[in-house]
């Protein structure tokens, strides 16, 4: 069709000829069938925790498409590349090895109807919070006091909170903070006793169980007489 018509939608055209010696032809009907390129209807923008699976359905209000997604290598997510995987689902476990946000590009080509269109969906991949200071397993004396100045995360935004769970052969009952942990710890029995401190780390709707623990070694006695008879 002369002129460059580019048709949005489907058209009609009539189309006749004319010869040099002003000849025309008969009109003849042309009808020019203008597929729409699909487009997502499913979410663009996702966050998720780092270790968590993204699970992501593509979808589009057209019937009839087919769907080919790829992802490039990103620094600070510890995922190879993926191209050209068919299908619309995408199932990965994201793991984010900074302590800031990553933010991931899945580009989604859509096919229907000899039309393509490629979208992009972004998903922000938060840390999972972690302690950063933390002391591992220490050894105790009975009587004495367990000390963890100020637990940090990773994460600079977490909060952090912690109790400790009620063990047998220890006098203290369970205790909980948000801050440091300065408390005695008292072994009743002659043998060591681990004591386990349970962290709970919240960070952008991240959230992280750790645990540090605490050997407790029994006060030394004495197991003969203290008393002895005359002699």
């Amino acid at each position: 069709i002369i002129g460059g018509v580019v048709p949005v939608q489907t058209t009609t055209y009539y189309v006749k000829a004319t010869s040099a010696d002003n000849c025309e032809s008969e009109v003849q009907e042309i009808v020019l069938t203008v597929y729409p390129k699909p487009t997502l209807n499913s979410s663009l923008a996702l966050t998720i925790c780092s270790g968590d699976v993204f699970s992501y359905t593509a979808t589009s209000a057209m019937s009839g498409v087919s769907f080919v997604w790829s992802r490039a290598a990103v620094s600070g997510i510890s995922n190879p590349v993926r191209t050209n995987v068919n299908g619309p689902t995408i199932n990965e476990t994201l793991i984010n090895t900074t302590n800031a946000p990553v933010i991931i590009a899945y580009s989604i080509e859509m096919i229907a109807n000899g039309c393509s269109k490629s979208e992009t969906v972004y998903v922000t991949v938060n840390p999972k919070p972690g302690l950063s200071n933390d002391p591992g397993t220490i050894t105790i004396c009975s009587g004495t006091a367990y000390t963890y100045l100020t637990p940090t995360s990773n994460v600079s935004s977490a909060t952090i909170s912690w109790e400790s769970l009620s063990v047998n052969g220890i006098a203290e009952g369970m205790a909980n903070g948000t801050s440091s942990i300065n408390e005695v710890l008292t072994n009743t029995t002659a043998n060591p006793v681990m004591v386990t401190y349970q962290f709970t780390l919240q960070a952008d709707g991240c959230t992280n169980t750790q645990t540090v623990s605490v050997m407790v070694n029994p006060s030394p006695e004495l197991s003969s007489a203290l008393y002895l008879s005359p002699i």
